[in-house]
């Protein structure tokens, strides 16, 4: 189906190092919230294992020396365009460049 994409072609997409646009849930077993609906616009998947939250600059990048699990924990850290970095959860993106994620 032409709207729709599956979490694979989203991962394919995103690993591209292409910017995409993305709406999704946000969660927190540790500290029991999300729920939220969060957009990001014109963002990109980042290597950097920097904290959620984070503002990527050269000194997080330099001092990105812990090992975020994000196969074990399937998640991926994603830059916003203000450089803020935010970790999502692939399974939980409802949409992904304006298609529906199956």
């Amino acid at each position: 189906m032409e709207g729709t994409i599956t979490i694979k072609e989203m991962l394919e997409y995103m690993d591209s190092g292409r910017p995409f646009d993305l709406s999704y849930v946000t969660a927190d077993r540790r500290r029991g919230t999300g729920g939220q609906l969060l957009s990001a616009t014109r963002a990109r998947k980042t290597g950097t294992a920097a904290r959620d939250g984070q503002k990527l600059t050269a000194s997080v990048v330099s001092a990105a020396a812990r090992n975020p699990q994000h196969a074990e924990h399937f998640t991926r850290n994603i830059v916003l365009r203000d450089r803020t970095v935010k970790k999502i959860h692939p399974d939980l993106v409802t949409k992904f460049n304006g298609r529906v994620v199956l």
